[in-house]
């Protein structure tokens, strides 16, 4: 698999807000931000709290469904070895591509 481009998690939610943490830093007795992001609806919009939170979970939980993503297509490459193209499910397809979208560095 490549290497970890994105900010490490683990990443939390607070309110509208989504943070990862500077593994073991502090400042003035507080945990330091290593990257923050504001979940809000665009004005005039009229965006449910409901959705806001939901998007603000997905996003939180992002780095942790990669990982497992990614372990869950190793696991079944390793047990598949060689895999053969016609005997890929379309779970592992729909993965891969998932994976390579959050990992790709083109926008």
């Amino acid at each position: 698999m490549t290497e970890v481009k994105h900010t490490p998690g683990p990443w939390k939610r607070e309110d509208r807000f989504v943070y990862a943490l500077m593994p073991d830093q502090k400042r003035h007795g507080q945990e330091v931000n290593r990257f923050w992001l504001s979940v809000q609806p665009q004005a005039g919009y009229g965006v449910p709290d409901a959705e806001i939170d939901a998007n603000a979970n997905l996003i939180a939980a992002a780095p942790e469904l990669l990982e497992a993503l990614k372990s869950a297509v190793l696991s079944w490459e390793e047990s598949h070895n060689p895999p053969s193209e016609w005997a890929h499910p379309e779970w592992y397809a729909k993965a891969k591509f998932a994976i390579s979208k959050a990992e790709s560095t083109t926008l």
